[in-house]
């Protein structure tokens, strides 16, 4: 501690300009660096309190299939279904406080999507949203992908196979087979390229989600509250 501060002490008197600066913050960090030696090496260990990010509400608990990744960011909470292969990405909120949502299998929320809904809310299988995007009640088919911030509201209907463009707004139904974009969204016919990048739209995130779960990242968890899947 004294010659910390004897060094400290020196530096302020004997330092100028940048390089004095960059020799202080050298000293800083290898003070730092001895408290943390000490403290490990008296027994002491950091305390962190555990962060639930899954949570029940009123009763009702997310049901989760284990082979699902959830990032440690993600917070889901209540009457939640999500399916085999799915995964959650940081930043993701799925809230199902005032209804029910479901999620299908092999589907991808990625960073920052948003699902809520005023009575329910359901995603087909292999559905792709990307970063920010709402889904905000309402139905989607199967093999979809939503663009970036793209939104869609309560009364939406979407069909399988859609490709819905970024920053575009949803309402109402939308068939099958179709491309939706700008504000409000505007249905145009898929081109060939579109239609083949849904018959899989998910599979590069399925497999990224194997490798995060096999590098130990994500809250695993059971499928099932019984099996003590999610605690208040």
């Amino acid at each position: 501690h004294q010659s910390h501060e004897s060094q400290f002490r020196h530096l302020r008197r004997e330092s100028k300009g940048p390089a004095g600066i960059v020799e202080i913050v050298a000293v800083a960090r290898r003070r730092l660096y001895s408290c943390i030696v000490l403290f490990y090496s008296q027994g002491f260990r950091p305390y962190a309190r555990e962060v639930h990010l899954i949570r029940g509400l009123d009763g009702k608990f997310p049901k989760i299939h284990p082979s699902v990744f959830v990032s440690e960011a993600a917070y889901i909470v209540g009457d939640v279904t999500i399916g085999e292969g799915s995964s959650v990405w940081p930043g993701a909120v799925i809230r199902a406080d005032y209804g029910d949502i479901i999620v299908g299998k092999n589907c991808s929320l990625q960073d920052n999507c948003t699902l809520h809904t005023d009575d329910h809310l359901e995603l087909g299988d292999n559905v792709l949203l990307t970063h920010g995007a709402v889904i905000h009640g309402g139905k989607v088919g199967s093999n979809v992908l939503v663009g970036v911030n793209a939104v869609l509201l309560e009364d939406a209907d979407v069909g399988d196979y859609v490709f819905i463009g970024a920053g575009a707004i949803v309402r109402g139904h939308v068939p099958a087979r179709s491309l939706v974009i700008g504000v409000p969204g505007q249905i145009r016919p898929l081109s060939p390229a579109q239609e083949a990048r849904l018959q899989d739209p998910t599979a590069n995130y399925v497999r990224n989600a194997k490798r995060f779960i096999a590098n130990g990242l994500g809250l695993q968890i059971p499928a099932t509250p019984e099996d003590g899947e999610a605690q208040q």
